[in-house]
This record gives structure tokens, sequence and C-alpha cells, in this order.
């Protein structure tokens, strides 16, 4: 539901968009510094510190009733605030990353929104060059993968928590000097980025946790490359013709594909029921919704010259999530969502039935 919408409201705002976007932005939340994002509709959750020398807060937010609830109660310690995925969201299940035992580990816990019930996943084993650091978790339905590497970042595997059995299983088991990171999982497919350290090689991993089915695929990328899945695709950016593309996985038809090619770079791309979300670093740094069914590409954010735009997005039941800086006010973040108008308030506009 798209909040507080009258016609002449949509009226404006389809003029202001040249009568060719549906796509509708509007602020959420402001605070001073924001760590980690994540949606499940009508959920958003944020890790939220609102002064430097104040602790952080997770806050949970219903886009339907407008009401925030703080959560940092319901966990023994602080999240660990990385910036690079440490919260995931999924219906009633919110999963993170913490440091209870810092800097010896980081551990991986569970909290049911509907129960209050606390889970700890796994607590990580043992003391250097033993010790484990689990972080970066995402989840489906009853499902948490998340990445567990060793005290040196040389080598990771990906491990399974199933939160109906109550039990652990491991996804991977890479050689030395390699490392597994940024993990997601859709229905029965994982998949996660895979580099190795001494060679320099780079992959795309996928597992079917039904059939057991493994695939690989070579690619050209930055450490820094996201992997995200829907029911279909998985898609990365890739830097083989020199600059940052989005390329895809056809899981039906078993085939890659070039998704969005244009030119310079485009990165961090998020997919979910075939449209993808994703930063084109222009200039100027554009957040842009590419439909796989039309072909279509829709403006959603256009960074400001005084602002900036954090690399996490992520994209939950047609609602986009992103969070920007303000320049002029150090230290300030709006959260911001974006939603699809239906077709119902925009074709009427545009002249058509």
């Amino acid at each position: 539901m798209l909040l507080g919408l009258t016609s002449l409201y949509t009226i404006q705002v389809i003029a202001r968009q040249n009568n060719v976007n549906p796509w509708v932005s509007y602020p959420i939340h402001q605070t001073r510094i924001v760590f980690d994002l994540a949606i499940d509709w009508p959920h958003v959750i944020w890790l939220d510190k609102p002064g430097f020398l104040e602790p952080a807060r997770i806050l949970l937010k219903n886009l339907e009733t407008n009401t925030i609830q703080d959560l940092t109660g319901y966990f023994p310690c602080d999240l660990i605030g990385s910036g690079f995925g440490d919260l995931a969201l999924d219906g009633e299940w919110l999963v993170g990353s913490f440091g209870c035992n810092y800097p010896s580990t980081y551990e991986i816990f569970a909290f049911n929104l509907n129960s209050l019930e606390l889970v700890h996943i796994l607590p990580p084993p043992g003391l250097p060059p033993e010790q484990k650091y689990a972080d970066e978790p995402a989840i489906y339905g009853n499902l948490v993968v998340w990445k567990q590497r060793d005290w040196t970042w040389s080598q990771s595997e990906l491990l399974l928590f199933d939160l109906q059995s109550r039990t652990v299983s491991t996804i991977t088991t890479p050689p030395p000097s390699t490392v597994d990171w940024h993990p997601d999982i859709y229905q029965d497919w994982v998949a996660w980025y895979r580099l190795n350290l001494d060679t320099g090689e780079r992959f795309v991993g996928l597992f079917n946790l039904s059939s057991r089915e493994q695939i690989t695929i070579p690619i050209t990328a930055t450490p820094s490359t996201w992997v995200s899945l829907d029911e279909q695709y998985v898609v990365w950016s890739d830097r083989r013709s020199g600059d940052n593309d989005i390329y895809g996985y056809d899981l039906i038809n078993r085939q890659e594909i070039a998704l969005i090619t244009d030119p310079l770079n485009q990165g961090n791309a998020i997919i979910d029921n075939r449209m993808i979300f994703y930063h084109d670093y222009g200039p100027p740094r554009t957040l842009r919704m590419y439909h796989l069914d039309t072909q279509q590409t829709h403006i959603i954010y256009e960074q400001l010259p005084d602002e900036g735009l954090n690399q996490l997005i992520d994209l939950n039941q047609g609602t986009a999530l992103w969070m920007v800086a303000l320049h002029t006010s150090p230290g300030q973040r709006i959260i911001y969502v974006a939603q699809q108008l239906p077709e119902r308030f925009y074709l009427p506009v545009l002249g058509r039935p």
C-alpha cells in the first residue's frame, strides 16, 4: 500500500516523472548513522545509531502501520554493523551477525518477530588459529545460510542452518586460500561468490539443496561483487567488457546472459520477482530498476550533488530500499523506499485505458 497517495498527488508525481516512470520514492526514517538494511514487506529493518557516542539500536518499521519497534533488547550483545549485510529478514524471522565475544568471534542469532524466540544458531568454536567469524547471513523460509571465515581472511566456507529441525550442515568446503563470500538463498538454490586468493580466479557458485546439483560460472569481477537470486536467475556484476555490467544465469534454460551492459559501470544488483534493482555509477550516481519481462529501465533515485548513495540496497515484493547520506548535514542519513504505482493510477494519466 502506498502511503498518503491521492489522485491529485498521483497526477503531480506522474507529471514530475515525465509521464513514463510509475515508481514513487519517499523517506521512511532519518538518523545520524545507518548500518545494514533489509526489507521483507511490510517490514524494514536497520541498524540505527543516533549519535557517535550513543549505542546502536536494531529498529524494525512496519510500512503498513507506520510504526517502529526497537528490538535491541532482545539480543544479548551488539550487532556487528560492518555494512556488509549483517541483517537478513524473511517472514517472521530476523537473522543477524553479532559480536558477543568480540574480538574473538562473530556469531549468528535468529529472532522470531511473532513468538519473540531467540535462537543462537551456531557458536563459532575455538581460539586462534581455529577461531571462526560468522557473518553475511541470508535467509529463505526456515533456512539460514552464512559465511564462516578464519581470522586471517584467507579461507571461508558456507554453512546452512534449518530453523525447523535446528540442524546445521556445510554447503561448501573450499580449498586453502579460497574464500566463499556474499551468499544468497532462494527456494532450493544457494548462490555465492568464490575467489581464489592465489590464482585470482573468480566464480559464481550454485548448489541445489534438493537435487545436490552444483554449477560453477567463471566470472571477471571485484571482491565486492554481490550475488542475488530469484526463482529463475542468479545475477552479479562482471567486468569482462572492461567496466562493470550486470550478468545473469538462467536456472531454467541453463545459460548465461548479459542483462545490463550500459556504458560506464553498473553494480550491486538485487533481483526479485523478475525485477533487478541496481546502482548506475554515472555520473550522476543513480539507482535504477530493470524489468526482465518488459526490458524497460526506470530511474528510482538520482543522487544530488550534496548527497551520497550507500552501497547497501534491497528489494522485496515490488518495494525497493536504500539509504542516502546528506553531505550538507554531516552524519545524517535518510532511509528511502520506492514502490510502483498500480496501473489504475498512472495509465489514465498517460492517455491509456
